[in-house]
């Protein structure tokens, strides 16, 4: 499938090292303040000079957000390119899919209306592209989340092999004064 039509053929000359497929793409748009599932959107824009295969990667919103509380990201179809200066529409409601406009196929909303985060994620879990908006600060969202620090500090943020975090386990660690005996 073609992000967008146009001469290129297949996927062969497309970014899709991450550094690059990060510093490709934009949120270009997005519309999801007291909208319903169908109106909802985010759009993704290509500014590179090359075409960028999304092929395997998925849209998420932040940590504890709807598709962590259950509901699946939207993950980009099979050899979809995005082609330079092009868009690809990501709606959360249902739809005919076409190059351009991908339906996510959920009737409830994703993104929160007063502030998310927009994550792009590859085959591998990595962050690639991350975009704060409304009242969430990127850099408090994700602060206890990364070791690496990111390639740009902003409400923009691009990441190659970030790594997460263990998560903290809730059971007691055992007291280093404490002797066993076998």
């Amino acid at each position: 499938m073609r992000g967008c039509a146009s001469d290129t053929e297949g996927s062969e000359d497309a970014i899709d090292d991450l550094q690059a497929v990060g510093d490709a793409l934009e949120v270009a748009n997005l519309n999801v303040k007291d909208v319903s599932p169908d109106e909802e959107y985010i759009v993704l824009e290509n500014t590179a000079d090359e075409p960028v295969d999304l092929s395997g990667f998925e849209l998420r919103d932040r940590e504890g957000g709807q598709v962590d509380g259950g509901l699946s990201p939207f993950s980009f179809p099979d050899e979809f390119v995005l082609e330079p200066g092009e868009t690809a529409r990501i709606t959360t409601g249902e739809g005919d899919s076409t190059e351009t406009e991908l339906y996510w196929g959920y009737n409830v909303n994703i993104w929160r209306g007063d502030g998310d985060v927009v994550r792009l994620v590859d085959a591998n879990d990595q962050v690639v592209l991350e975009h704060a908006y409304g009242d969430i600060d990127l850099e408090e969202s994700t602060a206890i989340l990364w070791y690496e620090p990111m390639v740009r500090r902003s409400q923009w943020r691009r990441a190659s092999r970030s790594r997460r975090m263990p998560r903290i386990s809730s059971r007691k660690r055992p007291n280093p004064t404490t002797r066993r005996t076998h």
